[in-house]
Protein backbone atom coordinates (compact mmCIF):
# COMPACT_ATOMS: atom_id res chain seq x y z
CA UNK A 1 0.00 0.00 0.00
CA UNK A 2 2.75 2.19 0.55
CA UNK A 3 4.24 1.85 -3.00
CA UNK A 4 1.24 2.71 -4.45
CA UNK A 5 0.95 5.98 -2.56
CA UNK A 6 4.67 6.72 -3.33
CA UNK A 7 3.95 5.68 -7.02
CA UNK A 8 0.68 7.58 -7.42
CA UNK A 9 2.04 10.97 -5.52
CA UNK A 10 5.13 11.23 -7.92
CA UNK A 11 3.04 10.57 -10.77
CA UNK A 12 1.11 13.55 -9.79
CA UNK A 13 3.53 15.39 -9.38
CA UNK A 14 5.15 14.23 -12.79
CA UNK A 15 1.94 15.46 -14.55
CA UNK A 16 1.88 18.99 -12.36
CA UNK A 17 5.43 20.04 -13.01
CA UNK A 18 5.23 19.11 -16.61
CA UNK A 19 2.00 20.72 -17.38
CA UNK A 20 3.12 23.82 -15.45
CA UNK A 21 4.38 26.19 -18.09
CA UNK A 22 8.14 26.92 -17.50
CA UNK A 23 9.86 28.44 -20.40
CA UNK A 24 13.56 28.96 -20.00
CA UNK A 25 14.66 32.60 -19.13
CA UNK A 26 17.35 32.71 -22.03
CA UNK A 27 15.38 31.41 -24.72
CA UNK A 28 16.40 32.63 -28.43
CA UNK A 29 13.14 31.15 -30.18
CA UNK A 30 11.98 35.01 -30.09
CA UNK A 31 15.22 36.42 -31.15
CA UNK A 32 14.89 36.75 -34.98
CA UNK A 33 18.54 38.49 -35.97
CA UNK A 34 21.25 37.11 -38.43
CA UNK A 35 25.19 37.92 -37.87
CA UNK A 36 25.85 39.19 -40.66
CA UNK A 37 29.52 40.86 -40.38
CA UNK A 38 31.34 40.73 -37.18
CA UNK A 39 34.51 42.98 -36.67
CA UNK A 40 36.87 42.45 -33.87
CA UNK A 41 38.78 45.06 -32.27
CA UNK A 42 41.52 44.49 -29.58
CA UNK A 43 41.74 40.94 -28.10
CA UNK A 44 40.97 38.80 -31.16
CA UNK A 45 40.96 35.30 -28.67
CA UNK A 46 38.08 36.55 -26.56
CA UNK A 47 36.29 38.78 -29.99
CA UNK A 48 36.62 35.15 -31.51
CA UNK A 49 34.70 33.29 -28.89
CA UNK A 50 31.83 36.10 -28.19
CA UNK A 51 31.17 35.78 -31.77
CA UNK A 52 30.86 32.11 -31.78
CA UNK A 53 28.59 31.95 -28.85
CA UNK A 54 26.43 34.82 -30.89
CA UNK A 55 26.19 33.11 -33.79
CA UNK A 56 24.88 30.04 -31.96
CA UNK A 57 22.28 31.83 -29.99
CA UNK A 58 20.60 33.75 -32.55
CA UNK A 59 18.16 32.66 -35.49
CA UNK A 60 18.79 32.19 -38.56
CA UNK A 61 15.64 32.29 -40.38
CA UNK A 62 14.39 33.70 -43.46
CA UNK A 63 12.68 36.42 -42.07
CA UNK A 64 15.87 37.33 -39.79
CA UNK A 65 17.03 40.70 -39.27
CA UNK A 66 20.32 40.95 -40.43
CA UNK A 67 23.26 42.70 -38.08
CA UNK A 68 26.47 43.83 -37.87
CA UNK A 69 28.30 43.00 -34.80
CA UNK A 70 31.94 45.13 -33.38
CA UNK A 71 33.27 43.60 -30.78
CA UNK A 72 36.32 45.58 -28.87
CA UNK A 73 37.78 43.78 -26.25
CA UNK A 74 40.82 43.69 -23.62
CA UNK A 75 41.36 41.33 -20.67
CA UNK A 76 43.90 42.39 -17.89
CA UNK A 77 45.13 40.28 -15.17
CA UNK A 78 46.55 42.29 -12.03
CA UNK A 79 47.74 41.07 -8.87
CA UNK A 80 45.16 41.25 -6.01
CA UNK A 81 47.10 40.11 -3.36
CA UNK A 82 50.69 39.77 -2.61
CA UNK A 83 52.51 37.91 0.68
CA UNK A 84 55.40 39.38 2.64
CA UNK A 85 57.83 38.43 -0.01
CA UNK A 86 56.44 39.72 -2.58
CA UNK A 87 55.31 36.66 -4.56
CA UNK A 88 51.19 36.96 -5.93
CA UNK A 89 48.85 35.23 -3.98
CA UNK A 90 45.66 35.92 -5.74
CA UNK A 91 44.86 37.91 -9.55
CA UNK A 92 41.81 39.79 -10.02
CA UNK A 93 40.84 38.86 -14.14
CA UNK A 94 38.88 41.78 -15.75
CA UNK A 95 37.15 41.33 -19.03
CA UNK A 96 36.23 44.78 -20.90
CA UNK A 97 34.38 45.11 -23.97
CA UNK A 98 32.18 47.05 -25.99
CA UNK A 99 30.07 45.88 -28.61
CA UNK A 100 28.19 47.60 -31.11
CA UNK A 101 25.31 45.93 -33.22
CA UNK A 102 24.18 48.02 -36.19
CA UNK A 103 21.17 47.11 -38.66
CA UNK A 104 22.55 46.02 -41.69
CA UNK A 105 19.54 47.85 -44.23
CA UNK A 106 19.03 51.17 -42.53
CA UNK A 107 23.00 51.79 -40.60
CA UNK A 108 21.29 52.40 -37.74
CA UNK A 109 23.18 51.14 -34.35
CA UNK A 110 20.26 48.67 -32.60
CA UNK A 111 22.22 48.28 -29.40
CA UNK A 112 25.76 49.91 -28.47
CA UNK A 113 26.82 47.69 -24.61
CA UNK A 114 29.84 48.76 -22.72
CA UNK A 115 30.72 45.83 -20.32
CA UNK A 116 33.03 45.30 -17.51
CA UNK A 117 32.82 42.02 -15.53
CA UNK A 118 35.75 40.59 -13.55
CA UNK A 119 36.55 37.37 -11.28
CA UNK A 120 39.25 36.83 -8.83
CA UNK A 121 41.68 33.91 -8.31
CA UNK A 122 44.27 32.33 -6.24
CA UNK A 123 47.21 31.35 -7.80
CA UNK A 124 47.42 27.46 -7.84
CA UNK A 125 50.65 25.63 -7.20
CA UNK A 126 51.43 24.61 -10.34
CA UNK A 127 52.00 27.09 -13.37
CA UNK A 128 49.92 24.81 -15.63
CA UNK A 129 47.03 25.13 -13.02
CA UNK A 130 46.71 28.40 -12.42
CA UNK A 131 46.75 28.88 -16.20
CA UNK A 132 43.81 26.55 -16.71
CA UNK A 133 42.01 28.62 -14.22
CA UNK A 134 42.23 31.48 -15.93
CA UNK A 135 41.36 30.28 -18.70
CA UNK A 136 38.26 28.67 -17.51
CA UNK A 137 37.13 31.88 -15.53
CA UNK A 138 38.06 33.69 -18.89
CA UNK A 139 35.36 31.32 -20.66
CA UNK A 140 33.15 32.06 -17.54
CA UNK A 141 33.31 35.94 -17.73
CA UNK A 142 32.37 35.05 -21.49
CA UNK A 143 29.38 33.00 -21.00
CA UNK A 144 27.83 35.47 -18.35
CA UNK A 145 28.80 38.52 -20.67
CA UNK A 146 26.41 36.64 -23.85
CA UNK A 147 23.63 35.84 -21.78
CA UNK A 148 23.81 39.55 -20.95
CA UNK A 149 23.76 40.49 -24.18
CA UNK A 150 21.18 37.92 -25.30
CA UNK A 151 18.64 39.38 -22.82
CA UNK A 152 19.71 43.17 -24.13
CA UNK A 153 19.06 42.05 -27.93
CA UNK A 154 15.67 40.42 -26.96
CA UNK A 155 14.53 43.55 -26.13
CA UNK A 156 15.42 45.62 -29.51
CA UNK A 157 12.48 46.30 -31.54
CA UNK A 158 13.18 46.36 -35.12
CA UNK A 159 11.29 48.41 -38.27
CA UNK A 160 12.57 46.74 -41.47
CA UNK A 161 10.70 49.39 -43.71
Amino acid sequence: MKKFVCSFFAIFLFSLISSCGYTPIFSTQNLNFEVVNVYIDGDKKIGKEIETSLKQLLDRSSDSTEIDVRIKSSKTKDSKSKSSSGKTLSYRLTLNTEITITHVKSGKTLLKDNNTLSQSFTVQDQIYSTERMENKITSDLIYRLTQNLITKISQIKVNDS
